[in-house]
């Protein structure tokens, strides 16, 4: 799953996507731990996208709605691009109140599904308690899958994240459990990202 292959001669982008845009969160420090084990794989170069440092407003008008859409912020555009860009997702998650955070549908809502579609997402969530997110990664299933996404099959997830070992800089040494789940996910999301890419670029294309 290590090496490029033939129609993969530069790395695939793939987004980490946040979802928290609450004081004191614990998902900057997640996303860092997702960075390291993708960042170990030569086949991926990794960015994250956060709402909080966008400072997404309230959903009035997606992009693809707008009647002159050159009229769209820079934040918008410039957004849509990266997402355009990327060959996969993994979205990281904190559960609110059982479901998604606002901020994380709200950012992914402003833009086509055509800017998602076939492209492999993994799911990370974490919680507070001692879940770790799980009723989080049971309603982005659908959600993701309707923007048009791949949902790939592991997950990880994170209970009482105030005490899980992860550093602010994302080292999960100290969690053998969720050190061996994240090398996993990202080891299987390379994967997909190369299989589908190489997919398209030896058809015609994907389908509509």
């Amino acid at each position: 799953m290590e090496n490029l292959s033939p129609n993969m001669s530069t790395p695939a982008k793939v987004l980490v996507v946040l979802s928290s845009v609450r004081d004191g969160r614990h998902g900057a420090k997640v996303g860092q731990a997702v960075m390291k084990h993708l960042e170990s794989n030569p086949s991926i170069s990794a960015e994250i996208l956060d709402p909080m440092t966008l400072d997404a407003p309230l959903l009035k008008q997606p992009l693809h709605f707008m009647p002159d859409q050159s009229a769209a912020p820079s934040w918008m555009t410039d957004t849509l691009a990266k997402i355009k860009e990327s060959a996969g997702f993994v979205i990281v998650s904190a559960e609110y109140n059982c479901t998604i955070p606002p901020a994380l549908t709200n950012l992914l809502d402003h833009f086509p599904l055509s800017a998602y579609r076939h492209k492999p997402a993994s799911i990370v969530t974490y919680s507070m308690g001692p879940f770790g997110g799980v009723r989080a990664t049971v309603a982005l299933r659908p959600f993701l899958s309707e923007l048009g996404m791949v949902i790939l099959p592991s997950t990880v997830s994170i209970p009482t994240i105030q005490n899980s070992g992860i550093t602010e800089e994302g080292s999960t040494e100290e969690n053998e459990r969720v050190d061996k789940n994240m090398k996993k996910l990202c080891g299987e999301l390379a994967w997909y990202v190369q299989a589908l890419e190489t997919q398209k670029t030896s058809s015609d294309g994907v389908p509509n």
